[in-house]
């Protein structure tokens, strides 16, 4: 399983769902990218504007 398949899960269906079928030796940055992106679909689906640039970056 990729990530496009969990995020496509995700888009598609229930988050747990998508991490129950996530692959647990992902490293946690590809995971924080996964939430991220579903995060980035939800909002455009739900017509939110999109983030600033300090609202998206990470902290160290």
């Amino acid at each position: 399983m990729d990530i496009i398949d969990n995020l496509r899960a995700a888009t598609e269906g229930d988050v747990s769902e998508a991490l129950e079928r996530a692959d647990t030796r992902l490293p946690i940055e590809s995971v924080v990218d996964l939430l991220e992106a579903y995060n980035r679909i939800l909002d455009q689906r739900l017509g939110l504007p999109e983030p600033t640039e300090t609202e998206t970056k990470r902290m160290p």
